[in-house]
């Protein structure tokens, strides 16, 4: 009977997790084969059945992380495949969590750097769901970085930096897993604990057009809500301005007019200057027109 089945089964999976510790290190051969089928069971719409199927994978992971670290692009398949084919709330939670406890631990390792991130690109560039897997990646990094009371983990600049890194080449789909990432991280950071993580889109190593990216994309989420210090990303701009650097800098000093952070009669008219330098940037130069007058208009 379905139902009798249906009632064994959480038996059945305390069991077989029980019966892969006793097998210790020797399970590790099976893990893949077993994952998919338990991944099968997930079809269920029964929740107290979930639990018990979520508890079951989650054990098996930790069973199994130290096999599945030296297998981690295979192991980040399992992921993938899981939360491209399964667009539930909870599964996707559940599969972040489990999956994010890995790189945790692998970022760690002498194994996790910039060119980790370029080889899982280079993978997913031709995967029959490549946006689905930047999206499941960008949520993979933020369940990885997000820490306790709207926070970030202690290892988050750790995780981060490899992935910034590999960004300089902004032909790569890192750009997508990045800016997937920041939209959740943003949407999880309280102001108060938001800090560091500007310290780090300021000073990590990334390409220069990937910085004014994600620094824009900071203060356009949610008309800055979740900007620590203004001054910090003044500073930043003046400094660019010294060098001559000017491409992306339209944007971000529209993000900034834009938005509900408190910025004083001088500060304003300092960001409203940078707009006429930007002008040598020929690529630029009709947003910055654009962003002049709907200053002008505002006023």
């Amino acid at each position: 009977e379905p139902n009798q089945r249906r009632l064994a089964l959480p038996a059945l999976l305390e069991f077989f997790v029980s019966f892969s510790t006793d097998l210790a290190s020797d399970f590790n051969k099976y893990f893949f084969q077993t994952f998919e089928c338990v991944c099968a069971l997930l079809k269920t719409q029964d929740l107290q059945l979930l639990e018990h199927i979520f508890t079951c994978l989650s054990r098996l992971i930790k069973l199994s992380q130290r096999y599945l670290r030296d297998e981690i692009e295979k192991s980040l398949r399992c992921f993938v495949d899981l939360v491209s084919n399964d667009s539930r709330p909870y599964i996707q939670s559940f599969a972040g969590d489990a999956f994010a406890f890995l790189l945790r631990k692998h970022a760690i390792s002498a194994h996790y750097n910039a060119s980790f991130w370029s080889n899982l690109c280079d993978q997913y560039s031709n995967y029959e769901h490549a946006d689905a897997a930047w999206k499941a990646f960008g949520m993979l990094v933020f369940q990885a970085v997000r820490g306790v009371q709207n926070g970030l983990d202690s290892r988050f600049e750790a995780i981060l930096k490899p992935l910034f890194a590999e960004s300089s080449s902004e032909s790569s789909h890192s750009s997508d897993i990045i800016q997937n990432a920041l939209e959740l991280i943003f949407e999880h950071l309280h102001r108060d604990k938001a800090r560091d993580l500007l310290n780090l889109l300021i000073t990590a190593e990334m390409s220069d057009e990937r910085r004014m990216r994600v620094l824009t994309q900071l203060v356009d989420y949610k008309n800055g809500v979740v900007v620590y210090d203004v001054q910090k990303i003044i500073l930043f701009l003046d400094d660019r301005q010294k060098m001559e650097k000017f491409a992306g800098v339209t944007e971000l000093v529209r993000a900034l007019l834009q938005s509900i952070i408190p910025i004083n009669e001088r500060t304003r008219a300092i960001l409203i200057g940078y707009l006429p330098r930007a002008l040598i940037n020929a690529e630029e130069s009709t947003r910055v027109l654009q962003v002049l007058h709907s200053v002008v208009a505002k006023d």
